[in-house]
């Protein structure tokens, strides 16, 4: 798992570094967590957590900071 996450920040674009656990599938209203681990800048703030498109659905993406 986890070829179909990505975290980008500035011009860098990571993939995870241990297996994610986000599933491709959940039902709506679900609970449940899922995780992900990324090696990214230690000065960055600012990203952009990207869903890649697959076969099934189009790619969709989050923006958020962090201070």
């Amino acid at each position: 798992m986890g070829d179909y996450v990505r975290l980008k920040t500035g011009q860098t674009v990571a993939r995870p570094t241990l297996d994610a656990t986000i599933p491709l599938a959940f039902t709506a209203g679900s609970t449940a967590k899922a995780q992900a681990s990324f090696e990214v800048p230690q000065e960055s703030t600012n990203f952009s957590f990207l869903l890649l498109e697959r076969k099934d659905f189009q790619q969709a993406s989050i923006d958020f900071q962090i201070a």
